[in-house]
């Protein structure tokens, strides 16, 4: 199968990984690709940044090749936001890897086909490559609607990413006008986005999603999610950006094939999916859990025990 959508690839300095996935990315041949480099931190990066661009410097098949490599060290919210931006000035739709996601052939064939599909579809604003139901069976049909946004192999098109702004400008209207209840299922939930969307406003978080995720709830957008797990993240220890916990349950997730795609027949999101992976991917369980009398006990003993040992 020939990709119509190109791929875009987001490389740093860890070669290991980045051949691991370069490697899937080569076997599916697509016929544009769009690499993006940030450049070393310090000197002692210099070394391992130059042999992480040398994997990709050479492309065996058939294809136009995009590289987008930068001078100086940009941080991931700065380089991904401008390097994505970069993209959609040249392109209308693309499947989006960073260097730790390892994807199965899967994963492209659903992109591609979902690309095509939705195109025009205003509300579809993103094709996720992760499923975090851990095995449940949300739906009868290859894809799911979510309202989340995930960013361990991903695509969308450039008509959804002309709402991303990595400053996110529009956050204190959002906020004061009272929208984080509209888009949000419980209070837990509301208070959640309005911590993480005022840290990522105030500059507290080296991220670029976050951004992503606000343009997507800020416009109702809906997020095509596969039914199986399509993309393992192998970027998960000590000197991971974000992912530093190893044993984490969403490190190197097992992935599965979709076989024939189903498409379902309507377009509207899964809440019971949705309440699910709030519980378990964006801690909604554990805030619950803080306003239990256990967990107010649990907090407690937890401050006094730094208490003593400081």
């Amino acid at each position: 199968m020939s990709l119509k959508a190109p791929v875009v690839f987001l490389i740093f300095n860890r070669p290991e990984l980045t051949q691991k996935v370069f490697q899937v990315i080569r076997q599916m041949a697509p016929q544009k690709l769009f690499i993006v480099a940030d450049g070393a931190r310090n000197d002692r990066e210099v070394a391992v940044c130059e042999s992480t661009r040398a994997l990709v410097a050479s492309i065996d098949w058939d294809c136009q090749v995009e590289r987008n490599y930068a001078a100086e060290n940009l941080g991931c919210r700065q380089r991904v936001s401008s390097g994505l931006n970069w993209v959609f000035e040249q392109t209308e739709r693309a499947i989006i890897l960073e260097d730790d996601c390892l994807p199965n052939t899967a994963f492209f064939r659903f992109c591609d086909e979902l690309l095509e599909r939705y195109h025009d579809q205003e509300r579809v604003m993103a094709i996720n490559g992760n499923n975090h139901q851990r095995g449940r069976e949300i739906s009868p049909y290859s894809y799911y609607f979510s309202k989340y946004f995930h960013c361990w192999g991903w695509a969308t098109w450039r008509r959804a990413w002309q709402y991303y702004d990595v400053t996110m400008k529009l956050w204190p209207e959002f906020r004061d006008g009272g929208y984080v209840s509209w888009v949000s299922d419980s209070e837990y939930e509301q208070r959640y986005w309005l911590m993480k969307f005022e840290q990522m406003y105030q500059g507290k978080i080296d991220t670029w999603d976050y951004p992503f995720m606000f343009a997507c709830l800020s416009q109702s957008g809906l997020v095509a999610t596969p039914r199986v797990n399509l993309v393992a993240n192998l970027g998960f220890g000590v000197n991971a950006t974000h992912t530093h916990n190893p044993r984490s349950v969403f490190a190197n997730m097992p992935t599965g094939e979709l076989g024939g795609m189903q498409h379902p027949p309507f377009i509207g999101r899964s809440l019971v999916a949705d309440q699910f992976v709030f519980d378990q991917v964006f801690d909604g369980a554990k805030l619950r859990q803080r306003d239990t009398l256990w967990g107010r006990f649990a907090q407690l003993k937890h401050r006094l025990g730094r208490l003593v040992k400081s």
